[in-house]
């Protein structure tokens, strides 16, 4: 989220510091792709030789592997890559090949995208773990798994969105006479018209309260906005006529999702969504707009400054009412009621939307810092999109 803020201010701003600032985090995005030695495979996370036993492996030496890089002697690399990270790497690596004003950064992005969805393509859309030569837990959107294996039944239409909106931004940013057109056009094919892969994503946000988990909103909804910036890039390279069999049924996706997690009064969902349907616009009314707007800065302007993760409790508090359903952790009374907003940000324990803005019982340490992501990303996304 910090490369892509970064990238949108440097993009309005010219701003050296935030070109800069993209460049570096992107170094980061390509360390996790090269440490591991593995084409089109990435890391979990990775840890320098002069880090290791301070910062990481002091506590969970097992989990790193050593990685065989010649360029990277006694680093280490943290394998069994998920889902999440392989939504981070696309959406960061898309947007650095449209925004950057590095030439350098763009050849980068473009490779290590495409590399990422060939790797996919090759090994059935599984991200295969070098180390067991198996899929990974979570890297896993093929058919096989998404529409025959039962335990994948809720994250189904998540799985689709995501591998929709991988081989949208490998096409976006590959030549349009490149070979490579044509092997994601025919996958997009096979799985939106043989394997239901359109009708999957329909039903992409799960509403069930023993089976909502808000990670998913972020896996969901960077997805949605990786799509339709790739989508805006094809068009403009006029190579955009297979993905646009995609459009209505992601569109309709996407607004359901949002009528779900609108009352969140989340800026950065908000700014997401406002940041689709301004590139392909949608009924929607001005008025209507006008309070989505309002409801991504009064988040923004309630967002805490200080990122600390001090404890924060509400149960004591008289001003709410308890959420009665169960969640996926077996819990109730944990949450406020969602019929209603929840606290404002600066009175709540939350610097991330993979978490729950309605936790009343959820603590804090006191001891970590969080980075400023959730925050800039919506800021600097509606500035560019003229929201504000």
């Amino acid at each position: 989220l910090v490369l892509v803020s970064s990238l949108l201010e440097a993009s309005l701003t010219s701003n050296a510091a935030a070109s800069d600032s993209a460049s570096y985090f992107l170094r980061g995005l390509t360390l996790l792709n090269e440490v591991p030695n593995s084409p089109g495979f990435f890391a979990r996370s990775v840890c320098a030789p002069e880090e290791w036993g301070v910062t990481c492996g002091n506590q969970d030496a097992g989990d790193w592997n050593v990685s065989t890089h010649p360029d990277y002697q006694n680093w280490f690399y943290k394998s069994d890559t998920s889902s999440d990270e392989a939504v981070g790497q696309i959406f960061g690596l898309l947007m650095s090949y449209k925004l950057s004003d590095v030439p350098e950064d763009k050849k980068t992005a473009k490779k290590l995208l495409t590399t990422i969805v060939n790797n996919l393509i090759d090994n059935d859309l599984n991200l295969i773990d070098p180390l067991t030569k198996q899929p990974t837990l979570w890297g896993r959107w093929g058919p096989e798994e998404v529409n025959n294996n039962r335990q994948w039944s809720d994250t189904r239409g998540l799985q689709s969105l995501q591998i929709v909106s991988f081989l949208a931004a490998a096409a976006a940013v590959t030549d349009p006479t490149h070979p490579d057109q044509q092997k994601y056009s025919t996958e997009f094919n096979r799985l939106a018209q043989e394997e239901g892969y359109l009708q999957n994503l329909l039903n992409t946000k799960i509403t069930t309260p023993i089976d909502l988990n808000y990670s998913d909103d972020e896996l969901t909804f960077l997805p949605y906005l990786t799509f339709f910036i790739a989508l805006e890039m094809l068009e403009e390279n006029k190579t955009g006529t297979t993905i646009n069999i995609a459009i209505a049924p992601i569109m309709s996706s996407l607004e359901r999702t949002f009528q779900f997690v609108r009352p969140e009064q989340s800026s950065l969902w908000n700014s997401i969504f406002l940041a689709c349907t301004s590139i392909l616009p949608s009924p929607l009314s001005d008025k209507d707009r006008n309070k989505i707007i309002n409801d991504i800065i009064y988040n923004l302007e309630t967002w805490p400054l200080s990122h600390i993760d001090y404890e924060t409790r509400n149960e004591n508090r008289i001003d709410f009412n308890w959420e009665n359903t169960i969640n996926r952790f077996g819990e109730t009374h944990s949450e406020s009621s969602k019929k209603v907003a929840p606290f404002p940000a600066n009175e709540r324990r939350q610097f991330r939307w993979n978490a729950s803005p309605y936790a009343i019982t959820d603590g804090g340490s006191n001891s970590v810092e969080t980075d400023p992501g959730a925050f800039l990303l919506p800021y600097w996304l509606s500035k560019y999109y003229g929201l504000f």
